[in-house]
Formats: C-alpha cells, structure tokens, sequence
C-alpha cells in the first residue's frame, strides 16, 4: 500500500474512533462538579426569560460573566432538551473545534505533519480525554478554543506585524473576559511581555499604539453589557467587583503560605499529566539538537513564551484545579510535536514506544481482571468486549513492526481505543451506581411526595463580604448575599423535572413544597409546615428536609 495512502486511512479511522467516543457514550452520567451549576443558569435564562442577569434560585449570581450560559441555553433551545448530553455538547464540540483550529493554524508556520500531530496530541491529552470530556458541561474547554483562538491571533499579529490580526485577537479576549473573566486579559498581556522580552522587540515593532486602540473592543463589549445589565436593575458593581475578587481568591496574594506552599509543591504534577502520555516527548529536550530544532520554530517559541509566561500565575495559586490549566495543553502539543522526530535515533524514543507497546500489552489482561472483579456491573457482551481488545491488541502490535514510520499514530489509535474501553467499564459500573447511590435516585421520591406539585430552596441567604485590597490599604469593598448553597445536582434535576425556576426563599409562603436544611428548620413556626421527608445532601453530607406548608 502506498505509504501516504495507508497514513490516510490511519487518520480517517482515528477521526471516526474520536467523533464516536467523544460524543457517542454509551450511557450519560449524572452532571457533576460545576455542571449542574452552569445547566442551572442557563435554565433558569430560559424559564424567567432574563439573559442578561445570570441567576440561581431567581437570585443574581456574581461569580462568572454569562457568555458561556448563554450557550448552553442556546443549545437547549435548539434541541428542546436540558439533559445532560445537551449541556456537555458545547464543551464536546469546542474540544474538537479547537484540534482543529490547531491543525489549520500550524500548517501555516510548520511542516503539515508537526500540525497533524499537533492537533491529535492535543485531541488525546489525558487530562482532557479521560477526565474533561467526562464532564464536559463545565467552562473550560469552551474558554480554551477562545483563548487558543485569542493567542493564534496575537502570534499573527506579532508575527508579520498584521494589525488586523491583532484586532482579531482583541474580539476573542472580550469572548474569554465575558466567558471567564480576569484570566483571559492575564494570558493576553503576559503572553505580549513575554514576546517582547524573548524577541527584544523595540517600541514600534510590537504595535503599541495598535494594542491601545485594539483594547477598546473589549472595554467597549464588556462597557455595552454591563451598562444593559445596570439598566435591567443589576448590581453591576458588585457583579464587576466580585469578578476581580474571585480572581484575587485564587491567586497568590490572598493565599496563606501553608496552602500556598502544598500548591507550589503538587502544580509540577498537575501540570505535566495534562498531556499525558504525550508529555514524555519533553523527555527529547535532553538532546540537543532536538532543543534547537524548537527554538528555531517561530510557533514552538512563542508556545514556549504562552506557557512560561502564564505558568507562574497558576503554579503560586493557593488553589488550582486541572481544568484551569487546559488552555496551556494546545501549546504543550505544538512543542511536544516540534520536538518529536521519528528519524531520530533518540534513545528517548525506543523507551516511549516501549511504553506505548506495554500498554498495549496490558489492556485486555486489564479489561478481563475488570469484568471478573466486578461483575455486579451489569455490563453486557463481556466476552466480545474482550475479544475486540485482543483483537486491536495484537492488530497494533503487527502495524507497530510493520511500519515503524506510522507508529506515532498507531499510538494516538490506541490511547483512543483506552478511552474506549472506558467506556466499556467505568461508565456502566458509574451509572449503575448512580441509579441507586446518588441524589438522582431522590428526585423521583421527591416529586412522589409533592405530587408533582413545583418543589423550591427555603433557608438562610450566605453573605458574603468580598474586599479588593493591596496589602492592608482595602480599595474597594462590598457585600452581597446569595442563596443557601446545596448540591447543585438538586436544583439541576428538581429544574428539570419541574420546568420552572426552584426559587429560593427566606421566608414560608403558603401552599408550598420547600426543601430546607434540617439545622435550620426550628428557625420557623413548626404550626406552619409539615416534614414529609428527609434525606442527606452529598454535598458535605448535610441532611435535608422536604415540608409543605
């Protein structure tokens, strides 16, 4: 077979292999993490009809701009359904718009190979395939194709001094401020500096004055909305202090050093699994010629600036999740790709393909031990299950000697084969056991007890008291309060079986169903309700009663 043919063929299968495990899983887990939260807004956008104050319970919520609840319920409207499928499609598609956009991106400024793999290491980033893209309802992979987006542009711009470029670049960070907020404009102006530094860029070849006017794009979209929200009777000074203020939280100077000092500790992990297994080709940097070959490559180096000069941000944050680092992963592909050579003779390479080959080895034994340990899972055609493994097991293993010039992508195949089998085996045992073990197995027994009848949040407001200060001088300070928090899991799924907004309470209505904190029951005339039912809240455990009043 021609050999240009037979990689064409390998990438139509990979394509097929990630549209099929991306966005066709056999069963749909119950939201989780922030999901329910982001589903919550956007629901309730649609039931009152306010899209311009994103809110919870019928109460404003200041924590994110709306952008991306914006389209999610957009998304709703269009598929009439808020399941769980349809909340995590955004961040499902955007995952896969953004390999995309790295390929066409690349191609332009590197070998169309390095593009390709580029764009495929990105697509197989552990982090994001195993962990991500299970819960993909969540912000940051939508904010990630528009800070990639963002930063293609600014290298443009850079680059061949394009203004428009720059302009370009400029609109995607008003997307990523109305998405997340403070963290787009930091990977914006930190990204500049550190271009400017690496490249000793003088005053007029870095577009000063192009940058000033460009910035008027986002101070302008997000002037427009804040004005409209303020006219809608918004807080929006406290909606524009708080977002300063979340940022601030999660930063270094409101951090105590013990935390700050485990976070120090833990990021370099965090960081290098993102890639995984991918991450090993920075294994090749102990050469030096493969050191050269990046540092000669436009688009490696300023991938190298995007992450050195937006890492330590995150690494002396008191608090980080992965998600928050997902926008760094397409940079880390393009260098991993620059980096990768299979006409080297890196001794690196022999012991990455030996481990690509044991993993290869080790799945079906694994798979096998899986369905013998736990076979109260229910899981269906366990021995053809088994037999498919095999089968790609020994088909990998036969390709990898047969075609050594394909090995990198037989690698990809694989670590989507695992994906695969993942969902073979820890979706089925999870959804089973969501069925019974979870707060979704309580919506059922609720609406029993109401008689179908609209269920809503009463309790105490949380106040909250959020301050911008720099050192001990408070700059500006305000106080706010927000419903009593509860599993967001409750409100999506109550929401979604009740169609209307669970609004929350601090008082008792008449002729009402309320769910209400068991600690904080006696606060009302025990003469004005009846407990019909309680249960306990997964979120810290806190136990739960359903009244009518």
């Amino acid at each position: 077979m021609n050999p240009g043919m037979q990689k064409k063929g390998l990438l139509f299968v990979i394509i097929i292999l990630a549209i099929k495990v991306f966005l066709f899983p056999p069963f749909q887990l119950q939201l989780r993490s922030e999901e329910p939260r982001r589903a919550v807004i956007s629901m309730e956008m649609i039931f009152s009809g306010n899209y311009i104050e994103p809110q919870i319970h019928g109460w404003d919520y200041y924590n994110k701009p709306p952008l991306f609840n914006w389209l999610v319920a957009i998304f709703m409207i269009v598929f009439q359904s808020f399941d769980e499928w349809v909340v995590r499609l955004p961040g499902l598609l955007s995952h896969l718009m953004l390999s995309l956009c790295i390929y066409f991106f690349a191609r332009r400024y590197v070998a169309s190979e390095i593009a390709v793999l580029s764009s495929l290491f990105y697509l197989t980033a552990g982090e994001i395939l195993f962990y991500g893209s299970v819960i993909a309802g969540q912000i940051d992979l939508f904010f990630s194709l528009l800070v990639f987006i963002q930063l293609a542009y600014l290298f443009k711009a850079l680059h061949k001094n394009d203004q428009y470029a720059l302009y370009i670049s400029y609109l995607f960070l008003a997307l990523g401020i109305m998405t997340k907020g403070i963290p787009a404009i930091a990977f914006q102006v930190l990204t500049v500096i550190g271009w400017i530094i690496i490249k000793r860029l003088k005053w007029k070849d870095w577009m000063f004055a192009h940058h000033l006017m460009a910035s008027m794009i986002p101070l302008g979209l997000i002037a427009i909305y804040f004005w409209v929200y303020h006219s809608h009777g918004g807080h929006s000074d406290v909606y524009l202090i708080n977002l300063f203020y979340e940022a601030a939280q999660k930063s270094a100077l409101e951090t105590e050093g013990g935390t700050l000092m485990k976070s120090f500790i833990q990021f370099p992990g965090t960081f290098l699994k993102l890639l995984l297994p991918w991450t090993l080709l920075f294994l090749f940097f102990l050469n030096r010629s493969v050191r050269s070959h990046v540092f000669r490559s436009e688009l490696a180096l300023f991938s190298l600036v995007v992450i050195t000069s937006n890492i330590l941000l995150y690494w002396f944050s008191g608090y980080i999740t992965s998600r928050y680092l997902f926008p760094f992963i397409p940079f880390l592909a393009i260098v991993a790709a620059t980096a990768f050579n299979p006409t080297n003779k890196n001794l690196w390479l022999k012991y990455f393909y030996g481990f690509i080959l044991l993993l290869v080895m080790i799945a079906p034994p694994g798979l096998i031990a899986f369905f013998i340990t736990n076979k109260e899972a229910n899981i269906s055609h366990i021995w053809f299950k088994i037999f498919i493994s095999m089968f790609v097991s020994t088909g990998v293993i036969i390709f990898f000697r047969k075609y050594p010039a394909d090995r990198i992508f037989l690698a990809i195949f694989f670590i989507l084969c695992l994906k695969w089998y993942s969902q073979w085996t820890y979706y089925p045992t999870r959804y089973a056991d969501e069925r019974i073990n979870s707060l979704i197995a309580q919506i059922p027994i609720l609406f029993q007890y109401s008689r179908g009848t609209a269920i809503h949040l009463l309790g105490k407001p949380e106040q909250h008291h959020i301050d911008i200060s720099l050192g001990k001088w408070s700059l500006i300070s305000r106080d706010f309060e927000d419903p009593m928090p509860l599993s967001y899991q409750l409100p999506y799924y109550i929401e979604r079986r009740q169609q209307e907004v669970m609004q929350f309470h601090t008082e008792l209505q008449p002729n009402r169903y309320y769910l209400v904190r068991k600690e904080n029951i006696d606060a009302y005339d025990s003469d004005s309700y009846q407990v019909i039912y309680e249960f306990v809240d997964d979120w810290k455990r806190i136990p739960l009663n359903l009244i009518k009043t």
